[in-house]
């Protein structure tokens, strides 16, 4: 994940296009799903998972951290889960809480973006916190558990189910606790602007 560096103008480097390869996978992963190639779609998923941390450490270890390459490393780990999550919910997958779950992150997601977006717009930086990241991680590898079941005969896929619904379950409710601390964060700076006006 890649950190944001305000002294730094936003070019096109070798960590932003590995995060740019994370986005360009999205569609072959589609294809994948819809085409019930689950094998593939697991291998893909896991290989995009992987630029989630490569990009970051890229960005570290040779000084290639921009605020564009932080906001993009931020916009393809929602668009990844995002779509992951509407893919396996159209399947049987998940029973009514791990749906409940995935609608969840899905809400989330967007409140949190909208919050970054304002506190972006009146110059407050919103930095990913570590549980945060905690979080996608998590989101990530229940993703990866469905994926696979996906891939078992139905004898032996029950287990595994319920192994990544119970994960995705987790880190539904990791993510409505940043998104408290997110939105607990910018409380002031809202409150602040409602005065004004």
């Amino acid at each position: 994940m890649q950190a944001a560096d305000s002294d730094t103008h936003a070019t096109m480097n070798t960590a932003t296009l590995i995060t740019l390869a994370r986005v360009a996978m999205l569609p072959l992963i589609v294809w994948a799903f819809l085409a019930q190639a689950y094998k593939m779609v697991l291998l893909l998923f896991i290989v995009a998972s992987l630029t989630d941390y490569v990009d970051g450490w890229v960005a570290r270890r040779y000084n290639q951290q921009t605020r564009f390459g932080a906001m993009l490393d931020q916009v393809s780990d929602k668009l990844l889960v995002v779509t992951m999550l509407i893919l396996i919910a159209s399947t049987t997958w998940l029973g009514p809480w791990g749906v409940a779950a995935a609608v969840m992150i899905a809400l989330r997601e967007i409140w949190v973006s909208g919050l970054r977006e304002y506190l972006g717009s009146v110059s407050v930086p919103v930095p990913v916190s570590k549980l945060a990241k905690y979080k996608t991680a998590l989101q990530m590898a229940a993703i990866a558990v469905l994926v696979l079941a996906g891939t078992l005969p139905f004898h032996m896929a029950g287990l595994i189910y319920g192994a990544g619904q119970i994960l995705l379950i987790a880190s539904s409710l990791l993510g409505l606790w940043t998104g408290y601390q997110y939105t607990r964060a910018a409380w002031g700076y809202l409150v602040e602007e409602q005065r004004q006006n």
